[in-house]
């Protein structure tokens, strides 16, 4: 008789087991909830003087902004252009600038098993800095302390290629000397 219940025991105890791996299976395929997508900022400002004329080639900068305030931008390839005139001795001379740049967002960190949420992505902050001999990017990270790495790939003088680097951030930004379309007055909220 003894041997009869051990071996009930055994079957129960099998069952169970094998019930547990299946739920520890089951709850193994239940991912958390994937991290939010960070923010992207974009903020204008300037060097020397102020340039007269300024389109940032997005709705993003409204019609009259703030120098150095940042704006909520959303993501793609934009073409920004600006232009004035700097004295140059008894003389004014007049620059134009164009900027290829792209605004991204860091995506959030996918969900893990067993329901543990990814992290979200960080926010990024771009800055284009207008300068009559000139123009340059910033970027960073809202968790960083230092802005991103850069590289000059080509300069011309009136064409330079800069590729711009942090840990897993990317960004290639293209300025070009370009003639003047004498344009009026920049609007903007000193």
């Amino acid at each position: 008789m003894k041997t009869i219940t051990l071996t009930k025991a055994a079957k129960v105890f099998r069952t169970l087991f094998l019930i547990s791996i299946v739920f520890l299976l089951v709850s193994a395929c239940e991912r958390g909830y994937d991290g939010r997508s960070g923010r992207a900022f974009l903020s204008l400002d300037w060097e020397l003087v102020p340039p007269e004329y300024l389109d940032a080639g997005t709705p993003d900068i409204p019609a009259y902004f703030k120098w150095g305030q940042y704006y909520i931008a959303y993501p793609g390839f934009y073409t920004l252009y600006y232009e004035g005139t700097v004295q140059n001795g008894p003389t004014y001379v007049f620059y134009a600038w164009e900027i290829d740049y792209e605004i991204w967002v860091m995506s959030g960190e996918p969900g893990r098993p067993y329901y543990i949420d990814g992290y979200d992505g960080l926010d990024t902050y771009f800055t284009v800095v207008c300068n009559p001999n000139g123009p340059y990017a910033v970027n960073c990270n809202k968790m960083s302390e230092t802005d991103a790495e850069s590289t000059i790939l080509e300069d011309t003088g009136d064409r330079i290629v800069v590729l711009m680097e942090k840990n897993e951030y990317r960004m290639k930004v293209t300025y070009r000397k370009v003639e003047p379309r004498n344009k009026s007055t920049v609007t903007s909220n000193q």
